[in-house]
C-alpha cells in the first residue's frame, strides 16, 4: 500500500473517531471536573503561597522589632549601632524561610529615605525607623507565573520618656586633677574627660528637650568628704561669695520636740572646739621624753601653759538642731563657725576617749559599729540614741597650709613616733608668736587633713542647663578617696524624706527608676581629717558594700565606673558595689570613658514601638 492510501485510511478513521465520539456521552463528568481544576488549583495555590508570604512577613515584622529595638538603645553607638542592628535582625529570622530571600535591614530618615550606611545619630534624635523586604518563591502558582511575592515590613521605634531618677556621683579626690598618664605627663586631665563624657549623657537622655519634667538628674562631687550645700556657697557669705550676711540670717535654730535627745558621741573624739593640750614633760637636748596625751593644757620649756586646739568633740547631748542658710536642708548638730565650706563628718565615731596608741585604739569599735548611723538615710534613732544631724567639719579641720594641716600636727606625737621630728621654722608657719621649744610636730606621712570641696550638692531637677553647668563646674580636685560617702550621700539626694527630698513622685501605671551613676579613679583612702575621721580605716571596702547593698535593698540601680585604673582590687570591689556584672565597667581611657557614659544613656532610655 502506497503511503497515501495509507494517511487516506487513517484520515478516515480518525473522521470515525470524531463521528463516534460527538455521539458519545459517556465520562462527561469527568472531562468537566479536569477542566474545572485548573482554576480550584489557582485558587487553592494563591491562598497557600499568599499564607507563606503573610508568615514570612510576620517573622520579618519581629525581627524587625527586636533589631529596632537593640538597635535604638545603641543609637549613639556609632561604631557598633548598626552591627547590633544587623546581629539581632540575623538573629530572629532563619534563612531562607519558606525558600525566601531576605534583603539587608535598612535604616529610614523621617521621610523614609534609606540613610547611608554609617549614618551617625545627633544626640537630640528620638525616632529610629527601620526597613526590609523578602522575596517569597510561590509553589503552586509557579503553574501560571514564577515571579515571586514581594512582602516588606517596616518599624519605629522611639525612646519613650519614663519617671527617671539620676544621680552621678564623680570622685573629685586629687589624682582626678592629673592627666591620664599621672602628674608628670601632659593631656586633658581626667576630671575634664569625665565631664565631657557625663555632659554626653545628660544630652542623650534630655534629648533636644531643655526641661524634661520625666527626668531629673541630680550631681554629688566627693571625696575625702561630701560639701552637702548649695551651690557650695560657704556658711557666711551670700551666694556670690562676696557678700556677708547678717547673723540673723545665718541660722535657723529648731528644737528637738521629743525633749533633749542623746546622741553616741562623746566629748573627746570628733573635732575642734577650742580645749587645751597638755604635756607633763618638757623638751631637752637630749631628745624628747615621753608626754601624757589626757588632759588640757599644754606646756612648754620655761613657759606657762596655753590653750591649743586638740581634736575634740562638740556635746554629747543637745535639745536643738541648727540649719545653715548655705545648707537648708541639712541639720547640724553644732553651730558651724563662719567660713564653714559645708563638709560634715559621717555619723560614726567611738563612744569612749579618743586612743592614741595600744589596745585603747580598737577598744570600743564594736559600740561604734552598733551606734553607727553613717549608712542612714534621714533622722533615725537607734538603742535610744538620736541621729538627728551631721557634725559640720570647720576650717581647722580642713584648712592645709603648706604641706601640712592642722588637724595632722595636732595628733597626739606618740602615734608614729619614728615620724615625729622638731623643726622650729615649721613651728612658726602655725603659731609665730609661739617660742619653738617645747612643741612637738609630726612631719607629713601621708595622712593629710581633706579639704572640703568648694562644689556642693545639685539637687536633682528637670532642667538641662542647670545640670550640665554644675557638671562644667567640677574643678577643685583635691583629698583623698572616700568610697562609702561618696555612695550614701547619693543615696540621700535621690530619695524622698530628710535630708532631701527630690524624689520623683509616682503616678498611676509608671515606675520611677531611680539610678546612680559613680565614677572613681582610686581606691579606698583614710585620713585623719576626711568624713571618718579614721573612725573607719582599713574596713572602708566593706563599709562600701554595706552600704551599697542598703541602696540596692532600697530599689536604687548602682552602675560603677572604674576609670584610669587597673587594680584589680579595685575592680572587684566595684563589681560588688554594682547591681550586678554588667552594671560595672571598665574605662581606661577618654574614648571608653565617652562609649560607658553612651552605653549607660542608651540603657536607660525606655523604648516602645510607636508604629
Amino acid at each position: 500500500m502506497s503511503n497515501i492510501s495509507i494517511w487516506a485510511t487513517q484520515i478516515i478513521n480518525f473522521k470515525d473517531f470524531f463521528k463516534r465520539l460527538r455521539h458519545d456521552n459517556r465520562g462527561a463528568s469527568a472531562l468537566l471536573i479536569g477542566f474545572s481544576l485548573i482554576p480550584i488549583i489557582g485558587v487553592f495555590g494563591f491562598a497557600t503561597d499568599l499564607t507563606r508570604a503573610y508568615i514570612v512577613k510576620s517573622r520579618l515584622g519581629d525581627a524587625l522589632d527586636a533589631a529596632a529595638l537593640a538597635g535604638g538603645r545603641s543609637l549613639f553607638e556609632k561604631d557598633v549601632h548598626e552591627k547590633i542592628i544587623q546581629k539581632y535582625f540575623k538573629a530572629n529570622i532563619k534563612d531562607k524561610l519558606m525558600g525566601a530571600t531576605v534583603s539587608a535591614i535598612v535604616e529610614l530618615d523621617k521621610d523614609e529615605k534609606v540613610l547611608v550606611s554609617g549614618h551617625i545619630h545627633e544626640a537630640d534624635e528620638s525616632t529610629l525607623r527601620v526597613k526590609a523586604t523578602a522575596e517569597v518563591p510561590t509553589l503552586l502558582m509557579s503553574i501560571f507565573t514564577d515571579t515571586p511575592i514581594t512582602v516588606e515590613s517596616y518599624t519605629e521605634v522611639v525612646r519613650e520618656d519614663v519617671q527617671l531618677d539620676i544621680i552621678l556621683a564623680i570622685d573629685m579626690s586629687g589624682s582626678m586633677g592629673y592627666p591620664l598618664g599621672g602628674s608628670g605627663s601632659t593631656g586633658p586631665l581626667k576630671v575634664k574627660i569625665a565631664r565631657d563624657a557625663a555632659k554626653n549623657l545628660v544630652n542623650i537622655l534630655f534629648g533636644s528637650n531643655a526641661v524634661n519634667p520625666l527626668l531629673k538628674i541630680g550631681l554629688v562631687p566627693w571625696s575625702g568628704s561630701v560639701n552637702i550645700t548649695d551651690n557650695g556657697t560657704k556658711y557666711g557669705f551670700a551666694a556670690n561669695g562676696t557678700t556677708v550676711l547678717n547673723d540673723n540670717s545665718l541660722l535657723t535654730v529648731t528644737t528637738l520636740t521629743d525633749g533633749e535627745a542623746t546622741n553616741p558621741y562623746l566629748e573627746a573624739n570628733y573635732t575642734y572646739d577650742g580645749r587645751y593640750y597638755k604635756y607633763t614633760r618638757v623638751w631637752n637636748n637630749e631628745g624628747h621624753k615621753k608626754y601624757a596625751h589626757r588632759g588640757f593644757e599644754q606646756k612648754f620649756s620655761g613657759g606657762t601653759p596655753e590653750p591649743v586646739n586638740v581634736l575634740q568633740n562638740y556635746r554629747a547631748k543637745f535639745s536643738d538642731v541648727f540649719y545653715a542658710h548655705n545648707a537648708p536642708s541639712v541639720p547640724l548638730l553644732a553651730e558651724p563657725l563662719k567660713g564653714w565650706k559645708g563638709c560634715v563628718y559621717a555619723r560614726y565615731a567611738k563612744e569612749n576617749a579618743w586612743a592614741f596608741s595600744g589596745s585603747d585604739e580598737k577598744a570600743d569599735d564594736a559600740i561604734a559599729e552598733s551606734n553607727a548611723a553613717d549608712m542612714e538615710k534621714g533622722s533615725i534613732r537607734k538603742n535610744g540614741k538620736h541621729w538627728v544631724g551631721w557634725y559640720p567639719m570647720n576650717d581647722e579641720e580642713t584648712e592645709i597650709q603648706g604641706k601640712h594641716c592642722k588637724l595632722n600636727l595636732l595628733r597626739n606625737p606618740e602615734i608614729h613616733s619614728n615620724k615625729i621630728k622638731f623643726n622650729p621654722k615649721n613651728l612658726k608657719e602655725y603659731w609665730p608668736n609661739k617660742p619653738t621649744k617645747g612643741y612637738r610636730i609630726k612631719h607629713d606621712n601621708g595622712e593629710d587633713c581633706v579639704p572640703c570641696l568648694n562644689q556642693g550638692i545639685t539637687k536633682m531637677q528637670h532642667k538641662k542647663s542647670t545640670i550640665i553647668s554644675a557638671i562644667d563646674g567640677l574643678t577643685h580636685t583635691v583629698g583623698a578617696t572616700n568610697i562609702p560617702q561618696g555612695l550614701v550621700w547619693s543615696w540621700r539626694a535621690i530619695t524622698s524624706g530628710a535630708p532631701f527630698n527630690q524624689a520623683s513622685v509616682p503616678v498611676a501605671n509608671r515606675k520611677v527608676n531611680s539610678v546612680i551613676i559613680l565614677l572613681t579613679d582610686g581606691k579606698n583612702e583614710a585620713r585623719v581629717g576626711d568624713a571618718y575621721n579614721s573612725a573607719v580605716d582599713k574596713n572602708r571596702d566593706q563599709r562600701s558594700k554595706d552600704v551599697a547593698q542598703r541602696i540596692k535593698d532600697d530599689n536604687v540601680i548602682i552602675y560603677t565606673i572604674q576609670f584610669a585604673n587597673n587594680s584589680g582590687v579595685l575592680q572587684t570591689l566595684l563589681e560588688e558595689i554594682a547591681t550586678s556584672q554588667k552594671h560595672y565597667f571598665s574605662a581606661p581611657d577618654k574614648a571608653t570613658l565617652q562609649k560607658v557614659f553612651t552605653k549607660i544613656a542608651n540603657d536607660l532610655s525606655a523604648l516602645r514601638i510607636s508604629r
